[in-house]
């Protein structure tokens, strides 16, 4: 069985529609750094790190159910219609009961979590629009299970231009600050949740009901996928809590900064996994002949291109930040190379946590890994945040990542060898980091300005890496010359 070509495609348009969406958001970094203060995105990113760990706890982990389950479902149209209205009416319940717990705690967990933020209106906000992020991640995750990947990409587009009209209105037109961009967030929720009801209606895939024997099935799977899914979050929230209580919101909001570059990473990587786990739960319940050795050439095309991403990310940063953003934001640059490190660690988990979810039994013991890496960061990030500030943060984020895939690869293996190889992303982590350091290394001496020598340097360095991994995939490069020619008239 040959790759299939949806997986390739419908990688291609999640990975477009990704990267627009972060390209949209990057453009408007000048903006939106011009319109708010540091302090303003420091108290956006809390509420953005906030909201990402209330979503897995609101509902659950029920998005993570979504894409195994419908499988399940999938031939069945009364049974996906049950499926999909209590995945939306029970988590709008939860996120309620979730709301209410939160109001009745607020005097501990507001100074405790978010020093220096006010509860009303800032907190409020962020909650009210929590019910309907929910219901958009979770009609999101149903479209990915039908392998729709054209709408999953169009909504998506449609969220972040409601999202940005909305941020302008109130940011820009309001001079709302903070809370502006947290009621924008809010308000594109809102409408887009009312759309995706509507359109699952249309569908045939919704009906109002709560199956509580399905709810049961989903919350076994789910909720010990819970420190797996929060792993991240929680110590992303931890960092920023630090950084605030030993610092300022200033300091989060370069942190914030950096992030949003560095993150690309991770989208170019979670963008081929959505695409590409269907297609490896198809792989590993048919087992064609000579599907490992497909897993393993895959893999490593999917390094190689993962390597040009993280290098070109670290290496051509630094400008656009100098040029497009506001002075008081320069000193961010220096954390997305670290950032960028931290998630080329991470490319062996995305690839062997797909043989873990694939199997039932082992999606219950996820959680030891994720759990152990979560607690390992957080304990971490006490002194190294205490020591070294946001460049702690980072360390922290690095060293449990290691850990995570550790455990990750280990467990994968007692269930299935599905051909990977961890001394493939160890050269691959390796490459990259020798390539980040050596090319960067004149920057560090460097004044905190438009130096061209840098960059040509960088340029260089960014040449041969180039030529390199186009000589390990010739079928790419006669492909390019067979283009070229066609277009030269050869």
């Amino acid at each position: 069985m040959a790759i299939d070509k949806k997986v390739y495609r419908n990688s291609v348009i999640y990975t477009a529609c990704n990267f627009a969406l972060k390209a949209m958001n990057f453009l408007l970094l000048p903006l939106y750094t011009a319109f708010l203060s540091t302090e303003d995105y420091g108290v956006v990113g809390l509420m953005e790190r906030f909201i990402s760990v209330a979503t897995v706890l609101s509902t659950f982990s029920l998005q993570a159910a979504v894409m195994r389950f419908y499988v399940d479902f999938r031939d069945d149209d009364e049974g996906l219609a049950r499926f999909c209205g209590t995945l939306i009416c029970f988590s709008l319940l939860s996120t309620l009961a979730f709301d209410i717990l939160f109001f009745a705690l607020r005097s501990v967990l507001v100074p405790m979590l978010f020093k220096g933020v006010s509860f009303v209106p800032t907190v409020t906000i962020t909650l009210s629009g929590l019910a309907f992020t929910n219901v958009y991640g979770i009609y999101q995750q149903v479209l990915r299970g039908m392998e729709r990947a054209r709408e999953s990409a169009l909504t998506s587009i449609v969220y972040l231009g409601l999202n940005v009209t909305f941020t302008i209105l109130f940011v820009v037109g309001f001079g709302w600050g903070a809370d502006g961009s947290l009621l924008g967030t809010a308000l594109a929720g809102v409408c887009l949740s009312v759309c995706a009801i509507v359109r699952m209606v249309r569908m045939r895939s919704f009906r109002v009901c709560i199956d509580w024997s399905l709810v049961r099935e989903l919350l076994r799977y789910s909720i010990p996928l819970m420190p797996h899914n929060l792993s991240t979050q929680i110590a992303s929230l931890v960092s920023g809590v630090l950084i605030n209580h030993g610092s300022t919101l200033a300091a989060v909001g370069l942190y914030n900064v950096a992030n949003k570059f560095g993150q690309a990473c991770d989208t170019l990587q979670s963008s081929v996994s959505t695409a590409y786990s269907p297609w490896l739960y198809r792989m590993l319940s048919d087992k064609p002949e000579g599907y490992k050795g497909q897993l393993s050439d895959f893999t490593r095309t999917l390094l190689d291109v993962y390597l040009l991403v993280f290098v070109g990310i670290s290496y051509f940063v630094r400008e656009p930040i100098l040029l497009l953003l506001d002075r008081s934001y320069a000193e961010s640059w220096m954390l997305v190379p670290m950032i960028a490190l931290v998630y080329a660690v991470k490319s062996a988990y995305y690839f062997y946590i797909g043989v873990l979810f694939y199997y039932k039994q082992a999606a219950n013991k996820i959680f030891v890994a994720t759990l152990t890496s979560s607690l390992l960061n957080v304990a971490l990030s006490f002194p190294l945040v205490a020591m070294w500030g946001s460049y702690g943060s980072v360390l922290a984020d690095g060293l449990s990542m290691v850990v995570r895939v550790a455990i990750v690869v280990r467990m994968a293996g007692h269930f299935e060898d599905v051909g990977y190889r961890i001394s493939t992303f160890v050269r691959s982590f390796l490459t990259v980091s020798v390539f980040v350091v050596v090319g960067l290394a004149p920057c560090l001496v460097a004044p905190l300005e438009i130096m061209w020598w840098t960059m040509m340097w960088r340029f260089g360095l960014y040449g041969v890496l180039l030529f390199c991994v186009l000589r390990r995939h010739p079928g790419v490069t006669g492909l390019m010359k067979s283009r070229l020619g066609k277009h030269n008239g050869i």
